[in-house]
């Protein structure tokens, strides 16, 4: 028997210790675990800059603030700072999306015109800070 994982963290070490709990579950029960790449993982910085900027954007839009969250979502900001470095600042946001990853997954389509105006909103504000 063989079980296929897709390992991801935003801690690299405890993304680590869990594909080692999987081979160890795996040989207990004579399966063949075998692991390839895991995502390269990313820790959100609560002190960026960028996520600052995000949050003003949010307050002018929606008049209230927000509270950001680590949530099953920022993949590409793990490969971006891969292979960019931690220099850069990353934020990952998006429209809000019901049960990823299933059967039933859905978008919430009005959610996606507000993060058009968050985006075109956050690029400005950063053009205006150069």
């Amino acid at each position: 028997m063989e079980i296929n994982v897709s390992n991801r963290s935003s801690d690299f070490d405890s993304m680590k210790n869990l594909i080692q709990i999987q081979k160890t579950i795996g040989r207990l029960y004579r399966y063949t675990v075998e692991t390839g790449n895991p995502f390269p993982s990313w820790k959100p910085n609560d002190n960026s800059a960028l996520l600052d900027k995000a949050k003003n954007v949010y307050k002018e839009i929606h008049g209230d603030a927000f509270k950001a969250t680590v949530i099953h979502a920022g993949l590409e900001c793990s490969y971006v700072l891969e292979k960019y470095g931690d220099e850069m600042d990353c934020i990952s946001i998006g429209p809000t999306i019901m049960n990823p990853h299933t059967g039933g997954e859905s978008l919430k389509t009005a959610t996606v015109e507000q993060l058009y105006k968050a985006v075109t909103s956050l690029i400005q504000s950063l053009f205006v800070a150069l």
